[in-house]
């Protein structure tokens, strides 16, 4: 299978998988990209490192797809740059390679986006618990306002994962794609470095993205030694300049994310840093979440780590109820 030559048409969609020791599910990934509906999409499976049989399970698919391979490890951002630098399609997406795309996204986020110039669109997302056998009902983006998205991923966690986000490949080569410094977080970013910047999104309700999260160590989010980026990341949006969000709108908004950054540090047992974080969080002005008088009594008695115990408890039991 060649590396370098493209397929013949001029594709309107292209999906950029990068695929690390993904020989168990590239298949099933790639299978759910040639099912979708409209026109071909174009697929380029960027292999990071020559580390398992990932491109021998890809042999069947022949010149459907373009497989690039990263002869060592080089890390997601920088293979979703390779991909994005040799798309040819109008649009692009970024699939992990075990993530699965249902019914009509790409049609439905390209037609929404082609309506109005758009520059990203967020369509429908459900997280599969695949270790639990749990299938979560769709998180059904509805942003109105640049600021809706910025609250959706800094302050409440509710992020669209990159199976449901469709990008304008000539707005995300403006923007320098993925910034391959970032170990954590790294879709939420570019959304959110994206976002400040003006640019025009869309939401579509067609289809829908599956996030599939799984136990294996080789996880970014199972990699403790990555945390410390969040903080750094957090400080980059303060620096970024933008013309859609209040100054201080944005300075409200991160400090809160500060917080939840403090509390993703207790959970790691990293006080440290999350003593910094939550100074961090204060020195913005943010005192808290709110919420009824007696939560805010029992946070301030217990402590952070605790409350970050005690809420995901409450959260995992009413998951199993």
């Amino acid at each position: 299978m060649s590396h370098d030559i493209k397929p013949p048409s001029q594709p309107v969609v292209t999906v950029v998988i990068p695929a690390y020791r993904a020989e168990r599910t590239i298949e099933r990934t790639v299978e759910s990209v040639l099912l979708q509906q409209g026109e071909p999409p174009e697929v380029i499976v960027v292999i990071d490192g020559d580390l398992d049989r990932t491109e021998e399970r890809l042999q069947g698919f022949g010149d459907r797809i373009t497989v690039l391979l990263n002869v060592e490890n080089r890390g997601a951002q920088r293979s979703r740059n390779r991909g994005l630098a040799v798309a040819a399609g109008e649009f692009v997406m970024f699939l992990d390679a075990d993530d699965l795309l249902e019914g009509p996204v790409l049609a439905g986020l390209r037609e929404r986006m082609t309506e109005v110039g758009a520059d990203l669109g967020f369509a429908p997302m459900s997280r599969l618990l695949e270790v639990r056998g749990i299938r979560q009902a769709p998180f059904v983006p509805n942003f109105e306002t640049s600021e809706d998205v910025l609250t959706s991923w800094l302050v409440k966690g509710r992020f669209v994962a990159p199976c449901s986000i469709l990008w304008r490949s000539s707005f995300l080569r403006s923007i320098g794609g993925w910034d391959e410094s970032v170990e954590r977080n790294q879709d939420g970013e570019l959304v959110v470095r994206a976002i400040l910047g003006g640019a025009k999104f869309v939401t579509s309700t067609k289809g829908c993205g599956l996030y599939v999260q799984h136990d294996s160590a080789d996880r970014t989010t199972r990699r403790p030694e990555n945390l410390p980026d969040l903080m750094r990341v957090a400080d980059k949006f303060l620096r970024l300049p933008s013309g859609v969000v209040s100054e201080d709108a944005k300075v409200r908004l991160v400090a809160a994310h500060f917080y939840n950054i403090a509390a993703c540090y207790q959970s790691f047992g990293m006080d440290d840093l999350a003593r910094e974080a939550l100074a961090r969080s204060r020195a913005l002005g943010f005192r808290g979440h709110g919420g009824p008088l007696y939560h805010r009594l029992l946070c301030s008695l217990l402590g952070l780590r605790l409350r970050y115990r005690l809420t995901h408890s409450i959260k995992r039991f009413r998951g199993r109820s």
